[in-house]
């Protein structure tokens, strides 16, 4: 992914979870924030890993709980962030823990990412759990920029409350065009009259601020390939494409997102699709000036 995004000039942010930011198990027991949450449903604490014995000693015995050397290399690619994904993986809307939890856990993580000389900027909430409240924590500890959902119901997350018509509605709107327009104004100060002859949806995203963090929407989860529906493979691309140059012909921002280990299972496969819709980025940075930026080149004061 590293090679594409500097082959095509990209610029990305990498959400990181904090715990990864350790070289061994010694110092990941360091970072550990002294408040932790306590989730009614235990299972989702990432502590419990630790705990029960699933963390090994170093990258080299267990590469899926320390991960130094791959931040090392986003570091030293052009155009890269380094942002945060909180330290624990931390679950924002979940029953059983708090805003002081969530203090803590930001903390370490700031903390974990200073033995890198990066300070951290960017905020994607886990999970996709945007918590409003939790804005003037962000404020308070220096992150400007935090990656909000798009206003429409199915991206309403809670894992306790989770339903299966919205994930069904949010599967299959990476394929057809159920929800509204979910680009977004290129800043919070201003925003672009879409071209009513491009796309009917209305439009309704916008990027907006508290105080001084910027709320920026995403716009699209890349789905990874499945080889299940062949089908609707070219459909998720295509989709992310004529959304993309909606953006570019109207001045919007367009947020793309996805997980790195969703490219993992057909590595070939989803390595191709992503440099398809690069070819794609390049065509309307071409044709329409269309820029990439990372979210704290997007954010507040820049």
């Amino acid at each position: 992914m590293l090679h594409l995004f500097e082959k095509y000039g990209v610029h990305v942010t990498w959400a990181t979870v904090g715990m990864l930011f350790a070289k061994n198990k010694e110092e990941l027991l360091a970072m550990l924030p002294e408040n932790k949450p306590q989730y009614e449903n235990p299972a989702l604490s990432a502590y419990q890993h630790i705990n029960s014995g699933q963390v090994g000693e170093d990258e080299a015995s267990d590469p899926f709980h320390f991960a130094p050397s791959l931040i090392e290399k986003i570091l030293e690619t052009p155009h890269q962030e380094l942002a945060t994904h909180t330290f624990s993986h931390y679950y924002c809307n979940e029953p059983g823990q708090n805003a002081n939890h969530f203090r803590d856990d930001m903390k370490a993580a700031i903390k974990a990412a200073d033995k890198f000389g990066k300070k951290l900027t960017s905020l994607v909430f886990s999970r996709n759990q945007y918590n409003e409240e939790y804005l003037q924590v962000c404020q308070d500890l220096g992150i400007t920029n935090v990656r909000s959902n798009p206003d429409i119901w199915w991206w309403n997350i809670n894992t306790g409350t989770e339903g299966k018509l919205k994930r069904l509605c949010r599967g299959l709107d990476a394929y057809l065009p159920l929800d509204r327009d979910t680009t977004s104004s290129s800043s919070p100060d201003e925003d672009v009259t879409p071209d009513e002859d491009v796309t009917p949806d209305e439009d309704v995203t916008k990027s907006t601020t508290h105080d001084s963090v910027q709320q920026i929407p995403a716009s699209r989860l890349l789905r990874p390939f499945s080889p299940r529906f062949p089908f609707l493979n070219p459909l998720r691309v295509r989709r992310i494409k004529n959304e993309m140059t909606y953006a570019a012909k109207n001045g919007r921002a367009y947020h793309l997102w996805w997980h790195p280990h969703n490219f993992g299972a057909f590595p070939k496969e989803n390595l191709a699709d992503l440099e398809e819709i690069l070819r794609h980025y390049q065509k309307m940075n071409e044709k329409y000036g269309m820029q990439s930026q990372t979210m704290e080149e997007m954010g507040v004061g820049t």
